[in-house]
């Protein structure tokens, strides 16, 4: 028998293998559903015309940082106090011949102030603060999570109605459809958007605050073996542009897998390739000597009239598509549970292993940090220009001897 539910209740209520319906004894008809993503949202039933009939009232949450005057309306967020309001209003519809259904139709929808949506804030976020602070690649970063997520979700929806629920449930759907990780990234971006609008005093408290992100992270130290290298350089010379040579691009120059990739022919002048500080994680320019097989790589790629990029697949935008190409890519050489920036790390292992002093190994990679620091660096203007050329080229042959099967 359903018992009246409470807020603690509601809070500690866990998903199972399939949805689960939690009944209110305190408000008959309605009760929670708990997906199986730990999803929660509020529902009443009723019969009617010897039928059951539904309508979802919102999202739930165990309690509201700041009470909404008028009440939240249907399809925002509601607690167990405010759903039993919505449940007494659906029960006298009923018991006066009316249908739930079709008085939420007939309501009028609710009024919102442009200036005070979700779409209008981030826009204001973006101009006044992500294009301010931050380079690029990061802002292209944070357009492309609100765009493809935060809009659609509550753009229209007042940003002060918000509720931790909303976020939970879209960093849930996010780690099923995306990955863990991809929901990390997303909620780290949700938090800060809600950040900056507590900073600038359009919402009192940030409902993304304790989210608790669905995937853990720690450092990776991932380095690829001589045999694994190996494999993966052999299947790089039978996979076709740009797959392929980028791989090998990677691996001869060092540099992270966003840089290589949307590496520009006007960057190379000679044997010098400069990735531009609008490009480099660190905000300095990297400067890489290309060792002949490094040449030789590029002159091979084909040259597209109308793309500037090094690898494209038809001219009009760099290389993407990174995972489902992978996977394939690593059918072929047998060497899995590793990512693309792994091989950035092995290479510097792969240095150290042949002698590089390790400032040549941080200087290669673009590291700011490490061996030389306080006012040593800040006297230290010498590029290693020289000495990064000379160990760059002891790596290709290093990694050109793959190729002698004899010699596996």
């Amino acid at each position: 028998m359903a018992k009246p539910l409470t807020a603690k209740a509601v809070e500690n209520a866990r998903p199972g293998n399939s949805r689960r319906e939690l009944h209110d004894a305190g408000a008959p008809g309605l009760f929670l559903m708990v997906q199986t993503t730990g999803a929660k949202s509020w529902a009443y039933r009723w019969r009617q015309g010897g039928k059951y009939h539904k309508v979802t009232v919102g999202p739930a949450i165990a309690s509201r940082q700041a009470p909404i005057p008028a009440g939240p309306d249907i399809g925002e967020a509601h607690t167990l106090a405010e759903a039993r309001e919505k449940a007494t209003t659906f029960a006298a519809l009923v018991a006066e011949g009316d249908s739930p259904s079709d008085y939420l139709r007939r309501a009028p929808k609710p009024a919102s102030d442009e200036a005070d949506t979700v779409e209008a804030i981030s826009r204001l976020y973006v101009s006044q603060w992500v294009e301010v602070k931050n380079k690029p690649s990061y802002q292209s970063e944070i357009r492309r999570q609100l765009k493809q997520h935060v809009i659609p979700a509550w753009g229209a929806k007042r940003v002060g109605r918000v509720a931790q629920s909303d976020v939970a449930a879209m960093i849930a759907r996010a780690a099923k459809e995306n990955g863990g990780i991809a929901a990390n990234r997303l909620l780290a971006c949700v938090r800060k958007l809600f950040s900056w609008a507590v900073s600038q005093g359009y919402v009192a408290a940030n409902p993304a605050a304790a989210v608790v992100p669905p995937a853990s992270e720690k450092p990776r130290e991932r380095v690829l073996s001589r045999d694994e290298l190996r494999a993966v350089w052999r299947a790089s010379l039978s996979d076709l542009y740009p797959f392929g040579p980028l791989v090998r691009f990677l691996i001869l120059t060092g540099q992270r897998r966003d840089e290589c990739a949307n590496a520009l022919w006007s960057e190379i002048v000679g044997d010098i390739w400069t990735v531009p500080s609008e490009r480099t994680k660190n905000g300095k320019p990297s400067v890489v000597p290309l060792s002949a097989v490094v040449i030789d790589l590029l002159d091979s790629l084909p040259r597209f009239d109308a793309g500037p990029w090094l690898f494209t697949t038809a001219g009009k935008s760099p290389f993407s598509g990174f995972s489902k190409r992978k996977a394939l890519f690593d059918k072929v050489s047998g060497v899995t549970g590793y990512t693309l920036h792994d091989l950035r790390r092995t290479m510097a292992s792969g240095l150290a292993e042949l002698g590089c002093p390790i400032h040549i190994v941080e200087a290669i990679l673009n590291h700011r940090s490490g061996t030389i620091s306080g006012v040593a660096a800040i006297y230290n203007r010498h590029t290693y220009l020289e000495e990064k050329r000379e160990w760059l080229e002891k790596w290709a042959v290093h990694c050109t001897a793959f190729e002698d099967r004899s010699r596996s």
